[in-house]
């Protein structure tokens, strides 16, 4: 019993965690960032690390999908492979927005507000956090380059991220709130896509 209310308690806190995660960055200016700022003094090792990666991609076209599906089926099953094949999307995206805070080539930057725009164009969000695990890395991508975007297409993309925010943690409270909350595997992915919504 004791050790079932000391997981409750840590679910709670971290739900509540991720609330004021998104509270402090609306109070701080809206997701202005500044620790991208923060990336021009990365070890050059790093630096070139990523600015390789990013040069390898920056001319890759985005493989958005409507749906990702891999919880509960091996390869060839559904839509197993079409996921894998497009989540390659997700680690491009994030070294393209570090190499345009690390180096300032616009080229980068393009590229990347092409991969975001297409995912928040298509892809609608299931709220199953075992297919959507992985989406952190667009949001962190987002992250370091919202600024940079026209507000437009800042204001799509963050109505987007936002579906996912409101979604995982409503759905949360939803739970708790009846009596049910979720203590196994699917409740840390949970926490961890809204966390990275939000930030």
């Amino acid at each position: 019993m004791q050790i079932a209310l000391g997981l409750l308690h840590a679910l709670r806190a971290a739900s509540a965690l991720a609330a004021l995660l998104l509270l402090g960055a609306q109070q701080a200016g809206a997701r202005e960032a500044a620790w991208c700022e923060r990336l021009s003094a990365a070890p050059s090792p790093v630096a070139a690390q990523i600015q390789a990666q990013a040069s390898k991609v920056i001319d890759d076209a985005p493989h958005a999908v409507p749906t990702l599906k891999t919880e509960g089926l091996l390869p060839g099953q559904g839509l197993w492979d079409e996921s894998q094949r497009a989540k390659q999307d997700f680690p491009k995206l994030r070294a393209l927005a570090y190499g345009w805070r690390l180096q300032g080539q616009r080229p980068m930057l393009e590229s990347a507000r092409a991969f975001v725009a297409a995912w928040a164009r298509t892809y609608r969000p299931s709220l199953n956090p075992i297919d959507e695990t992985d989406l952190k890395q667009v949001f962190e991508a987002y992250a370091l380059i919202r600024d940079d975007l026209e507000a437009a297409e800042r204001d799509a993309a963050d109505a987007w991220i936002r579906r996912f925010y409101d979604g995982y943690l409503g759905g949360m409270s939803r739970r708790r709130a009846a009596g049910n909350p979720d203590r196994k595997n699917w409740q840390s992915h949970r926490l961890k896509i809204a966390t990275a919504a939000a930030a």
